[in-house]
């Protein structure tokens, strides 16, 4: 396929360390530190729409609250659950198959975004959410 027709992959990452993965793991790949929390996320997000992208995705590091998930699972998101309770589902269906087909361990699932990590009575509150 001519190189200016290929969609390209355009990843978010909101901390340098999970950006610095994803530039080692799969150079040339166009990602872009983000920061992390709603405010610089709102920034990031307005910043990124200009930005020509066949594809997009975020990479980060999660903890998982479910027990069936291990570290180095990837998890796709189902729906996407925001700080203040809202929810916006999505079809993750093709993305997880395509994955599995591939052999790596995918989960669907909610994806809970917070602006401070999660520990204790927080954590079970998101895990009730039905977040991954």
């Amino acid at each position: 396929m001519n190189a200016a027709l290929r969609p390209t992959l355009l990843v978010a990452a909101p901390l340098a360390i999970e950006a610095f993965a994803v530039r080692a793991g799969l150079p040339g790949l166009h990602v872009v530190r983000t920061g992390m929390g709603p405010r610089r996320s709102e920034r990031a997000a307005a910043r990124l729409a200009t930005e020509p992208a066949g594809a997009f995705a975020v990479a980060g590091v999660c903890g998982a609250l479910r027990d069936d998930c291990e570290p180095g699972d990837l998890i796709v998101a189902s729906a996407l659950l925001g700080p203040g309770g809202e929810r916006i589902e999505v079809d993750a269906s093709a993305l997880a198959s395509a994955l599995a087909s591939a052999g790596l361990p995918v989960h669907e699932g909610a994806i809970a975004s917070v602006a401070q990590p999660a520990n204790g009575r927080r954590r079970t509150d998101l895990a009730r959410t039905g977040a991954c």
